[in-house]
C-alpha cells in the first residue's frame, strides 16, 4: 500500500493547476485502499483552508494565506538578507532580515512567522523551520574525502555519502555536477542518495544553464497534452469576419541576429503612419486550455546563452507564430498616427493576415540608415520614414519626463568566455520607439472601453532612497548643495545629463536605479513612472510574455463585443489579479536568472585572468569591505573588510567609506584591483585592492 502526503499533493495541484480526485489518485499512482485515505486527506486539506474543492469538482489550491505563518522557499540575497517565496504562487513573499534566517540556506523550503506591527507594504517574518526533504530531486556536487565520496546539494552544508557502485557506475570525478533524490535511509540524517542525472562537471561551462535551470526549477517540457495542443492547430477563427488581409503591406521584422522568434514587423506609410504587426499567438493558445495553464505558469521564456526554455512550444513559438519572412502569418494589428505634438493616436486595431517582406537585423539596418549599405526598394521609404519619425519621437518622450539610463550592457554568447559589451545603435531605438507608440494605444484603447486591463506600472521612487542618492552624490563630488532632491522625472534627467560627462557616469547612474521602484504587472492604473506614461500594457511580445497573450485576448473581446463571462486566462487562477501577481514573480525570476548567469560567467571568465589588475570603480560600500566593478567587463568583486585593513584604510559610517593614505574609497571612486580568488560554487569573486 503506498502512502500520499498534503505537500505531494500540493505539489501536484501546483503543476496542473487544478484536477479532480480521479486525476489525483492516477497522477499520484494512488491505487486501492489507499484511495480512502486519500479522500481523508484531501477533506481534511479543504477543511484547513490548504486547497479548495471547486464546484466543476476539482480541487485547486487555496488562496487564503495564514496570518502568522507561511511556507516557502527562501532566496537568499548576497547582502545576508532573504525573501521567502510562499509555495502558493497567488502569495506575497515576505522579507526576512538576517539575523532572523536561523541558519537556512538559499532555496530551502521553511516555515516563516510572520512579524507583526511592522512598518511598510512588505510583510516582514522569521524562519521557524527548515523542512527537510526527502521526496524531492536535488541539484547537487559529488566530491571525493578520505577515501570516500559525497553528495552535497547546491547551496547547503550536509553531506550524503555515495556508495562505492554508484561511483563506479557513473565513473564520477571531482566535482561532478548531478540530480539526485535523497530516499529514506537508516535515518533522517543519513538517506539514501540515488543519483537521478549525470549533468556534467563544474568546470564545462556548459553546465551553467543547466545548473541555473534546476536550480530555479524551471519547466524545461511540456506535458503530452499541452505538446499535442500546440501541434494541432485549429482551423477556428474567432474574429474570423473581422480578419484583413494585409499580406501586400511592406512589413519588415528587425531583431539582432541570434533571434529564433519574430513577434513584431512595422511599416511606416507614406501618410507617416505608423503600422505595428504582432504576431496572434492567441489564434494558437485558446484560454483556458492546457497549453495556456502550462505557459501561464511559466509567464515568460527564459533566455541563456546557448538555449531557451520558451514559454510555449518551439512548433509554436519558432515556427507557427514567428513572422518569418515571406510566409502568410496571423497577426493583430495597429495603425497609428502622431499628431504635432508627437503623441500616438489609435487609427484603428484589426486582426490580419501578414507576410513579411525582409528578416532585417539592427546590424544591417543601422548601416542602411548610416548609407554603408543599400536598401531593397520595397522598405527603403518606410525605413526611412521611420528613422526620422522615432528620432523625433525619443526627443519629444525625454523632453515630457521619461527618464534616459544609458547603462552598458554585456552579454555572454555560446562557446565566448570573454563578456561583449551590446552596443545599441539606431536601429535598437528605432523599434524601441515603435513598440512603445503601439504598447501606449492599446493600453489606452482598453481603457476606453471600460474593460479590465493589464498594466505594466512602475512606481515613483522611495523618497527617503532618492534623499540618500543626492547625499551621496554631493560626497563624490565633494560639492554641497549642488543639487535638490528631485521631484519629478524632468529633474532626475537634469541631473543624468549634468553628470554624464564624469568618468564614472555609468556606475552614479547606478544609485538613481536603485532608487527606483521594479515594474510589475497590474490590474490598477499607477502608471509607468520611467517612461513617464500614464497608459501602458505590454502587447507587443506574446510568444514569450504571458501579459501579452492576456492583452491580445481582451483586445478580442472588444472587438466582438463579448463579455468576460468565458475565460482569458486558467481558471485555477480565479481572478486576474492573481495571474499578475503569479507572472510578477516569473518576470522577476527571470532577472534573477540572468543576474546569476552574469555571475557566473563573470568568474568563469576573470579565472582566466587571475595575474592581470583591472581598472575598477567602487559600485557599493559596506562595512565589511567593498564591492568593485571592473570598467572593461563589467564583471563585479569584493574587497574585504579586512584586506583594506592591511592597506591602512579604515571603515568611517559618517562617510559610508573607507579612508586612508589621504585616499578615500566612497561609491564612485576609481581603483584598480586584481583578482585573488574566483570560486564558482560560492559564486563568489574577490579581489586585492591595488591603488
Amino acid at each position: 500500500m503506498s502512502f500520499i502526503t498534503p505537500k505531494q499533493i500540493i505539489a501536484f495541484l501546483q503543476k496542473k493547476g487544478g484536477a479532480t480526485f480521479s486525476e489525483i489518485c492516477k497522477g499520484l499512482y494512488i491505487k486501492g485502499k489507499s484511495k480512502d485515505i486519500t479522500k481523508k486527506i484531501l477533506k481534511e486539506m479543504v477543511r484547513g483552508k490548504d486547497i479548495v474543492l471547486q464546484k466543476n469538482k476539482k480541487y485547486t489550491l487555496s488562496t487564503f494565506t495564514d496570518d502568522e505563518f507561511v511556507v516557502g522557499r527562501i532566496e537568499i540575497h548576497e547582502k545576508g538578507f532573504g525573501f521567502c517565496v510562499p509555495e502558493n504562487p497567488l502569495d506575497d513573499d515576505v522579507f526576512i532580515s538576517q539575523k532572523n534566517l536561523k541558519n537556512a540556506s538559499h532555496l530551502d523550503l521553511v516555515k516563516v512567522e510572520i512579524l507583526p506591527d511592522r512598518i511598510g507594504p512588505k510583510k516582514e517574518g522569521r524562519v521557524v523551520q527548515i523542512i527537510p526533504e526527502t521526496d524531492q530531486t536535488w541539484l547537487g556536487v559529488v566530491y571525493p574525502f578520505h577515501e570516500k565520496w559525497f553528495f552535497c546539494p547546491w547551496g547547503k552544508r550536509d553531506a550524503f555519502d555515495l556508495t562505492r557502485e554508484m561511483v563506479e557506475k557513473y565513473q564520477f570525478v571531482q566535482d561532478d555536477i548531478v540530480l539526485a533524490r535523497l530516499e529514506k535511509g537508516r535515518s533522517p540524517k543519513h538517506p539514501n542518495v540515488v543519483i537521478v542525472k549525470k549533468l556534467g562537471n563544474i568546470s564545462e561551462p556548459h553546465i551553467d544553464t543547466d545548473i541555473l535551470i534546476h536550480e530555479y526549477r524551471l519547466e524545461q517540457n511540456f506535458s503530452e497534452t499541452a505538446d499535442k495542443e500546440a501541434h494541432e492547430v485549429s482551423t477556428k477563427d474567432e474574429v474570423e469576419t473581422l480578419r484583413k488581409d494585409l499580406t501586400d503591406m511592406p512589413f519588415v521584422t528587425i531583431d539582432g541576429e541570434d533571434a529564433k522568434d519574430f513577434d513584431d514587423a512595422v511599416w511606416m506609410d507614406e501618410n507617416n503612419h505608423l503600422w505595428v504587426a504582432i504576431a496572434d499567438v492567441s489564434f494558437y493558445v485558446k484560454a483556458n486550455s492546457k497549453l495556456d495553464l502550462e505557459a501561464c505558469e511559466r509567464g515568460n521564456s527564459f533566455y541563456f546563452p546557448d538555449r531557451v526554455v520558451p514559454m510555449l512550444p518551439e512548433i509554436l513559438s519558432n515556427h507557427h507564430c514567428s513572422l518569418r519572412p515571406f510566409e502568410k502569418k496571423h497577426a493583430m494589428v495597429v495603425e497609428i498616427r502622431f499628431d504635432q505634438n508627437h503623441t500616438p493616436i489609435l487609427v484603428q486595431i484589426l486582426p490580419a493576415i501578414i507576410e513579411s517582406k525582409a528578416r532585417l537585423t539592427y546590424t544591417k539596418v543601422a548601416q542602411m540608415l548610416d548609407g554603408k549599405m543599400e536598401m531593397e526598394p520595397v522598405y527603403q521609404d518606410s525605413l526611412q520614414r521611420l528613422s526620422k519619425m522615432t528620432q523625433a519621437l525619443y526627443q519629444h518622450r525625454i523632453s515630457q519626463g521619461a527618464v534616459d539610463f544609458d547603462m552598458p550592457e554585456f552579454r555572454y554568447f555560446e562557446n565566448d568566455p570573454k563578456p561583449q559589451r551590446v552596443v545599441r545603435n539606431q536601429a535598437h531605438h528605432l523599434i524601441e520607439e515603435c513598440m512603445l507608440a503601439a504598447n501606449q494605444v492599446v493600453s489606452k484603447f482598453i481603457d476606453q472601453h471600460d474593460y479590465p486591463n493589464v498594466y505594466r506600472v512602475h512606481e515613483s521612487p522611495d523618497p527617503l532612497k532618492m534623499k540618500d542618492t543626492i547625499e551621496m552624490l554631493h560626497q563624490i563630488f565633494e560639492q554641497k548643495n549642488k543639487w535638490s532632491v528631485p521631484q519629478s522625472q524632468q529633474e532626475i534627467q537634469s541631473i543624468l545629463d549634468d553628470i554624464k560627462e564624469h568618468p564614472f557616469a555609468t556606475q552614479i547612474q547606478y544609485l538613481f536605479l536603485r532608487t527606483m521602484a521594479q515594474a510589475r504587472y497590474d490590474t490598477e492604473k499607477l502608471g509607468h513612472y520611467g517612461l513617464g506614461f500614464e497608459h501602458y500594457s505590454h502587447f507587443t511580445s506574446p510568444i514569450r510574455r504571458y501579459a501579452d497573450l492576456l492583452i491580445h485576448r481582451l483586445i478580442k473581446k472588444i472587438l466582438l463585443r463579448h463579455d468576460l463571462r468565458k475565460p482569458i486566462f486558467p481558471q485555477s487562477y480565479n481572478t486576474l489579479v492573481n495571474v499578475c501577481v503569479h507572472i510578477s514573480k516569473q518576470d522577476r525570476k527571470s532577472l534573477l536568472i540572468e543576474r546569476e548567469m552574469k555571475k557566473i560567467k563573470g568568474i568563469r571568465f576573470i579565472k582566466t585572468q587571475m595575474n592581470k589588475s583591472f581598472d575598477a570603480v567602487v559600485a557599493g560600500v559596506i562595512q565589511r569591505g567593498l564591492f568593485a566593478e571592473t570598467l572593461e567587463f563589467g564583471i563585479e568583486g569584493f574587497v574585504s573588510e579586512q584586506h583594506l585593513r592591511t592597506k591602512g584604510y579604515r571603515f568611517k559610517s559618517v562617510d559610508h567609506a573607507f579612508t586612508g593614505k589621504g585616499k578615500k574609497l566612497v561609491f564612485g571612486q576609481g581603483i584598480k584591483v586584481q583578482p585573488i580568488e574566483a570560486n564558482l560554487f560560492k559564486r563568489q569573486l574577490n579581489f586585492n585592492f591595488i591603488s
